[in-house]
């Protein structure tokens, strides 16, 4: 999970760190470690932030997270096509 996307997420959506812990009922500190990486979210918490910041859950684990699972196993084998 690439934890600079929730803070990213979160400035693009022009929402501050209290206004996403009163709507998640959990602290600012939490916000807070989960955006420093100290800690990571849940994946009921996680799907909940996907809906306020209007993201596919898929967006916080990075552009690596799209691969094709097949091509990475080949290319760790070193197979060629």
């Amino acid at each position: 999970m690439d934890f600079k996307k929730l803070k990213t997420a979160r400035l693009k959506a022009k929402l501050k760190v209290a206004e996403v812990a009163f709507r998640l009922n959990v602290s600012t500190q939490t916000i807070y470690n989960w955006e420093n990486g100290f800690y990571y979210p849940n994946s009921r918490m996680l799907e909940k932030l996907a809906k306020i910041y209007c993201k596919p859950i898929q967006y916080f684990f990075g552009s690596s997270f799209g691969i094709n699972v097949g091509e990475e196993i080949e290319k760790k084998k070193g197979v060629k096509k």
